[in-house]
């Protein structure tokens, strides 16, 4: 019975430090982006810098998916949760945006259909380039 909690905590701790090596991963990409915006003086966020980095490192196989598969999945699962401060926040300050809500709700529509066309065409792309 010793045997079998010890190789269960064992596991578990794996599962763990697994999990940091993913986090680190991802915080390393994240800081190279942000590092390299304020190196070159770029108006661009850092973040978006570090995922453009993820998309080159993923496609040219340097990080593997499964390498950050686990962290990945559980930010997608928990991605409502990051947006909850900005929802409440927009709504705290609503009265700022009430004369430009048919312009932002435009804005939105636009920018959603053109953040879906290039992601398909990148997918496309991606998809096609592998001959999947």
């Amino acid at each position: 019975m010793i045997a079998v909690n010890t190789i269960k905590s064992v596991m578990l701790l794996l599962m763990k430090w697994n999990l940091l090596k993913e986090m680190m991963i991802i915080g390393a990409i994240y800081a190279s982006g942000e590092m390299l915006a304020w190196v070159m003086n770029w108006d661009y966020f850092g973040g978006l810098i570090g995922l453009f980095l993820l998309l080159i490192a993923l496609h040219t196989q340097y990080i593997k998916v499964d390498d950050i598969r686990q962290i990945s999945t559980f930010f997608l699962g928990h991605m409502p949760f990051f947006f909850i401060p900005a929802g409440v926040s927009v709504m705290a300050n609503y009265y700022l945006l009430e004369g430009f809500i048919w312009q932002i709700t435009l804005l939105i529509m636009f920018s959603t259909l053109i953040v879906m066309a290039v992601s398909g065409l990148v997918v496309e792309k991606m998809v096609s380039d592998k001959g999947v």
